[in-house]
């Protein structure tokens, strides 16, 4: 899962980081090369089109990825922005394309709401907030304030977590010497630090841009690593390179191994770091903030003191969704027969249907993409992700509340080369006899070495969220309870 959960956040800097991408030009192309820590993972083609209306801009973005013992995988994602000549948002759109997932997303501006369809279904309308602008509008509105400092703020749709966010950006101009008083057009004119605000993190890049805020480069961090955009030419931006191995981004080392009995038992864990982390008391984990810290007990098979979930609470957890989609007949279907038994408890459901996903999907994971539910049935490949997804769907078509688990997990078998470390993990929790119990069909079983650091509804929001911070955070103790 770690590399997986790498290249979503990796997608999300890269499909948002850009400033400004309009020329003056009818049609303008621009072409960046995309690198991590000086090794190049992919490349940015930016398209601008004008005619006497309307401006389009398209971002193609195609990133490539290795996992050990696995083929080199290839995610590509465009965006496209339409705005009138004088600024206002029309529509924009964003597809992804995955060797296990694909997506399309269409959002119109339509009487003050904008208006979204996931693949053509599950429309939604949210109200747009004052301040909302796309790129040209933001490019222009910089290039009109006055002074050597502007500052501008505004919101900018978010994809992923199909929100809008706040953006804050702060222009300084680049002072010049005599000697560079010349017209330069590859000179860095301006230096701007954007921050995003997309309603639990803080995001912030560095840009530099010319004088007319068009970007030369982009720089940002990922997992705690140097991520940049840059400038360059079509043969430089297609260039062959061989991709970098990210597997390990995410991985947190054990302060020690950690034995089977202790797993099947009660393990005490004290987790540093300079995050913003707040782990869920659950039926399993009991969590106590301390001095330097936090504190968590997990147990693999009693019962934790969490408070009860609110009737809303259960309702959300019951939901379908675009990526949990309950009501669709093949789950509805499935659930009935899988749910079919002498033992009609939801806990014996639920085990049931964790057998079925655990035989279901590919015994070899894939960490390409973010597929849903529905697309995970019908492939039968993905990662824990898929897994979480595709049981969770399962308990709510037999009417039972479900949420994702995000978190990482122990185990003493080797994790692509390494032993004794915590990984990036997903799995299910489900109320069952008035408590909210763990099901794990990635991994098997649950243990005392899952830690869950977060939870979710199955939106790739709430992994992000998680795992992005996971380079933070160090697990100092791990002490066996008896």
């Amino acid at each position: 899962m770690a590399i997986r959960l790498f290249e979503k956040r990796l997608l999300l800097l890269c499909t948002v980081l850009l400033v400004a991408n309009a020329g003056f030009a009818n049609e303008t192309t621009i072409w960046q090369t995309v690198t991590l820590v000086d090794q190049k993972i992919g490349y940015r083609k930016i398209h601008r089109q004008s005619d006497e209306t309307h401006i389009t801009t398209t971002e193609s973005l195609s990133i490539r990825l290795h996992q050990p013992g696995a083929d080199i995988k290839t995610t590509e994602t465009q965006i496209e922005y339409v705005e009138t000549v004088e600024g206002r948002p029309v529509s924009l759109s964003k597809s992804l394309t995955s060797p296990n997932a694909n997506h399309e997303i269409l959002a119109v501006v339509k009487d003050g709401f904008l208006h979204v369809r996931l693949n053509g279904t599950h429309e939604r309308s949210i109200e747009i907030p004052k301040s909302f602008l796309l790129p040209e509008a933001v490019r222009r509105k910089l290039s009109a304030l006055p002074g050597d400092h502007r500052e501008l703020s505004f919101y900018e749709w978010n994809f992923t977590t199909l929100k809008f966010d706040e953006i804050h950006i702060t222009a300084s101009r680049v002072q010049r010497n005599a000697s560079s008083e010349r017209s330069d057009s590859n000179a860095v004119r301006w230096k701007l630090v954007r921050i995003r605000k997309d309603h639990q993190r803080r995001i912030e890049t560095q840009i530099h841009t010319d004088e007319n805020f068009l970007p030369f480069a982009e720089y940002s961090t990922l997992s705690g690593k140097t991520l940049s955009i840059a400038r360059c030419d079509k043969s430089c931006a297609l260039s062959e390179f061989i991709p970098t191995t990210h597997v390990y981004q995410n991985l947190i080392r054990s302060p020690y191994r950690i034995t089977e009995a202790a797993l099947r038992g009660k393990i005490r864990y004290r987790l540093q770091g300079e995050h913003t982390l707040q782990p869920p008391t659950t039926g399993e984990q009991i969590v106590r903030p301390f001095a330097q810290g936090i504190e968590i007990d997990v147990c693999a098979h009693c019962t934790a003191s969490a408070p009860p979930p609110t009737e809303a609470e259960l309702q959300a957890a019951l939901a379908t969704s675009y990526w949990l989609p309950a009501d669709n007949p093949v789950f509805v279907r499935l659930a009935e027969e899988l749910g079919s038994g002498r033992d009609q408890s939801p806990e014996a459901k639920m085990a049931r249907f964790t057998r079925f996903v655990s035989g279901h999907m590919s015994d070899y994971p894939d960490y390409s993409g973010y597929a849903t539910a529905l697309e995970a049935y019908h492939s039968r490949q993905g990662d824990c992700t898929e897994h979480a997804l595709l049981l969770a769907t399962l308990g709510r078509a037999a009417g039972i509340p479900t949420r994702i688990v995000i978190g990482i997990v122990y185990d003493n078998e080797r994790f692509m080369g390494r032993r004794f470390v915590f990984a990036p993990h997903a799995w299910v929790q489900a109320w069952v006899r008035d408590r909210w119990a763990s099901y794990d069909s990635g991994m098997g079983k649950f243990s005392a070495g899952h830690i869950a650091l977060g939870l979710g509804y199955g939106e790739p929001a709430a992994n992000i969220g998680v795992n992005e911070q996971l380079h933070r955070l160090e697990i100092v103790t791990a002490a066996q309870l008896r």
